[in-house]
């Protein structure tokens, strides 16, 4: 009898060290490192991503990722195999080399997203702008259509890079870009504008067209100082970039006399004073331009023959005309003549 204890008690006890191997062995495995990167993941949920497409997914930005055990935990958790299965919060996770199938779930579950960089580029229409945003984030062109069809858009809606979540709604992406906008007029700039003679938004609309003139930031001062020049002494701005888009062609080479007569406000040839809105968005560098506007006497300016993207600016018409020859010569000689 003592023999036959002896033996029930020595493989109850192999059976107890058994389990207690697989438990820890599988407590393990739920807690260690499963993914196999060495550099950390971007994966994104989408409304309808179930268990097996979040699978699928990890697996597509990471091939050695061992998830043998992630679907086990999940099931618990009630997230099921196949299309019918609950499906998990949306959103753009980062997934790091340390990340175990437990820590992954709380994750998910816990809807622990991490924001995206949100850039919000110097669009000459608001449709491209649309399509951008719409790019880069979970809703659609036509939500973000929705909260940049009023009027002031273009003026609240400021080129920069915003960090949001990817998932963020169009309701709260517009409050987000309103409250932006109104944390940037703060009352330094606002001081800056009055000094000027500008309000925001006539800031924003001199800003749309000193950035359309020149792609050269270091430039951007002197140009918004011309056209402050120009202003204050009542002389039209005479700027090609408001001529264009009245023409609606911006791919136009050469703006010819004929060109300047085109019947719009924003023809800043015909019609004296700022345009009624900007001709495109307005880069913060251009703002921060006329904000900080160099003061000097130029009234005229004109591209450089050399292409370079810089102009050559003048006091008095005379020298602006001979700029101008030498810029019209450069021209037909590559034979631009529109």
């Amino acid at each position: 009898m003592k023999r036959r204890n002896s033996i029930l008690l020595f493989v109850l006890t192999l059976c107890l060290v058994a389990a207690g191997l697989f438990v820890g062995k599988t407590y393990y495995r739920f807690t260690s490192p499963c993914l196999n990167i060495e550099q950390s993941i971007s994966v994104y949920i989408y409304p309808d991503t179930n268990l097996d497409m979040l699978i699928k997914e990890i697996k597509k930005r990471s091939p050695e990722a061992d998830m043998g055990l992630f679907p086990m935990l999940a099931e618990i958790k009630g997230y099921k195999h196949g299309e019918d299965g609950r499906v998990f919060g949306t959103g753009h996770y980062i997934l790091s080399p340390e990340d175990s199938p437990r820590t992954l779930l709380n994750k998910f579950i816990g809807r622990l997203q991490t924001p995206v960089k949100l850039v919000v580029g110097s669009k000459r229409e608001l449709l491209l702008l649309n399509e951008s945003i719409a790019s880069q984030l979970m809703i659609s062109e036509q939500e973000v259509a929705s909260i940049l069809k009023d009027s002031d858009a273009i003026y609240w809606c400021l080129p920069n890079t915003y960090e949001v979540y990817w998932n963020i709604s169009a309701g709260k992406l517009e409050q987000r870009l309103k409250k932006e906008y109104k944390d940037y007029w703060n009352k330094d700039r606002l001081t800056l504008a009055d000094k000027i003679g500008l309000t925001p938004h006539e800031v924003s609309i001199l800003a749309s067209i000193v950035a359309q003139e020149t792609n050269n930031v270091a430039e951007m001062p002197t140009v918004a100082g011309l056209y402050l020049n120009r202003l204050r002494k009542g002389i039209p701005l005479q700027s090609d970039p408001t001529v264009k888009y009245a023409l609606g062609d911006w791919e136009k080479k050469r703006v010819l006399t004929k060109d300047t007569q085109v019947n719009s406000p924003f023809n800043t040839y015909k019609y004296l004073g700022l345009p009624p809105a900007p001709i495109a968005m307005a880069s913060l560098q251009a703002i921060n331009a006329v904000l900080h506007a160099q003061k000097h006497h130029y009234l005229y300016m004109c591209a450089k023959e050399d292409f370079s993207g810089t102009h050559n600016f003048a006091r008095t018409l005379s020298e602006h005309n001979r700029n101008a020859r030498k810029y019209q010569a450069a021209l037909n000689r590559l034979k631009i003549y529109k």
